[in-house]
């Protein structure tokens, strides 16, 4: 199976307001309809999957197209870390929960640190959902 192609959803005209069929369309104008094998977002990133290595290279030098404005897409995945030799380093996403609201993240931070671990991010705090699960300023 050929590789995806990436696009960061904040890199697209209106930010987040695109379907999986809106995605396949714009691929589909740069590299043709047959090209395209489908579109997922996972989180902030789009992966554009592609019938084949020639349809890859193809779509990785044209871009996309949406609304007039030419985005560019990236070979490999732009959110993964990669240190100076283009290597993947392997991180982990840790949830920590049932942690009061009083303590303070700088608190957690060096907790962590003490632990050995080494922060990629700063803490950042869940947000609430409401009924229908949409995120909330709480």
């Amino acid at each position: 199976m050929t590789q995806p192609v990436f696009v960061l959803a904040r890199n697209l005209p209106d930010g987040e307001n695109y379907t999986n069929y809106d995605i396949c369309l714009a691929a589909s104008k740069s590299i043709g309809r047959q090209e395209v094998g489908g579109a997922q977002r996972i989180n902030s990133l789009w992966r554009i999957y592609v019938n084949g290595p020639e349809a890859r290279i193809k779509l990785l030098s044209k871009g996309l197209t949406i609304n007039g404005i030419n985005i560019e897409v990236s070979s490999q995945n732009p959110l993964l870390l990669r240190g100076s030799d283009g290597k993947e380093v392997p991180t982990t996403k840790l949830l920590i929960s049932d942690i009061p609201i009083s303590v303070a993240n700088e608190a957690l931070e060096a907790a962590l640190i003490k632990k050995g671990l080494t922060l990629r991010s700063k803490i950042k705090m869940e947000g609430i959902r409401d009924p229908q699960g949409k995120l909330t300023e709480w």
